[in-house]
């Protein structure tokens, strides 16, 4: 448990992601998820 105002402030902000970081991760996921249905039509296509 933080004992000082500023372990405090930075134990509260620990969970918090940046902005850009999260609209880095929301491309990844939409490229894995193109990914895989990419392979998904190859499959079918066999």
């Amino acid at each position: 448990m933080p004992t000082t105002p500023e372990a405090a402030r930075s134990h509260g902000q620990r969970g918090r992601l940046h902005p850009d970081k999260i609209e880095s991760e929301i491309l990844a996921n939409e490229r894995t998820f193109l990914a895989w249905v990419r392979t998904s039509i190859a499959v079918m296509s066999l």
